[in-house]
């Protein structure tokens, strides 16, 4: 099994502070949306109390390199910020990708950019 785990990269960090601010704000719950994903030693633990054995959970990164911010903003629209558009009414759309674009540019300016895709993956044998 594998699950995301890039909940404390910046792609994911800002849309969460965009979320937070005027005029965005009023369509998302306060408190915001907060990553359900676990750490990896908390799903061996949870599989060993379950009584599974031959446990292996391990974080994998699949490098990605793109050619700058704006191409990273573009995977994102179509992954981490599919929720957070879908809650905003269709007016705030651009407004909301513009401001993320430029906090995306401002933390990550090198070219290409390296994103690394985080993935938590687990196996374990059923008692």
């Amino acid at each position: 099994m594998q699950m995301l785990a890039n909940h404390d990269h910046p792609t994911h960090a800002f849309l969460q502070e965009l979320a937070e601010e005027e005029p965005f704000a009023p369509f998302f719950p306060r408190g915001g949306r907060h990553s359900p994903v676990l750490a990896v030693e908390a799903y061996a633990e949870l599989l060993y109390c379950l009584g599974a054995t031959d446990i292996a959970v391990f974080l994998k990164v699949y490098p990605h390199v793109l050619e700058d911010a704006d191409a990273l903003v573009e995977w994102t629209k179509g992954t981490a910020m599919l929720p957070y558009l879908e809650a905003l009414p269709p007016d705030l759309h651009e407004a909301f990708v513009a401001r993320y674009r430029v906090r995306l540019r401002a933390r990550l300016p090198e070219k290409p950019v390296f994103y690394g895709f985080k993935r938590i993956l687990l196996a374990a044998t059923r008692p």
